[in-house]
């Protein structure tokens, strides 16, 4: 099993090359997460994702200030540009104001690198 129990629903996107598979779990109502694995020769492997992907980490100070705490806070992966580059979304949600940064990771060698990231809004 390359997925843990407890998950309300999951969903799969393979990579073209069918190297690489973006799965995104919801935990809770509240609740999402994303994890990345690499299929080669028939063992599963999981790639780390980069530190600091949390959508408030990029708000301003002020943003920060005026939103507070976040009540929601979820991760998905949203689509594979190439065999080795995928996009995950990255979103939180406080009192009605929703904030979503997107990241561009490349992997390689096993390991995932943010090469792009920009918000929807909020930021």
């Amino acid at each position: 099993m390359i997925y843990p129990g407890g998950a309300r629903s999951l969903s799969a996107i393979w990579s073209p090359d069918s190297h690489y598979i973006a799965l995104n779990a919801d935990r809770t109502k509240y609740r999402g997460e994303a994890k990345l694995f690499r299929i080669e020769h028939g063992k599963i492997s999981e790639i780390a994702l980069p530190p600091k992907m949390d959508a408030a980490y990029y708000l301003s100070a002020a943003a920060k200030a005026r939103i507070g705490h976040f009540s929601f806070e979820s991760m998905r992966a949203l689509r594979w540009l190439n065999a080795n580059q995928v996009e995950i979304v990255s979103e939180t949600e406080y009192a009605g104001e929703d904030v979503s940064q997107h990241f561009v990771l490349e992997i390689s060698r096993g390991e995932a690198t943010i090469i792009r990231t920009y918000a929807d809004n909020g930021a």
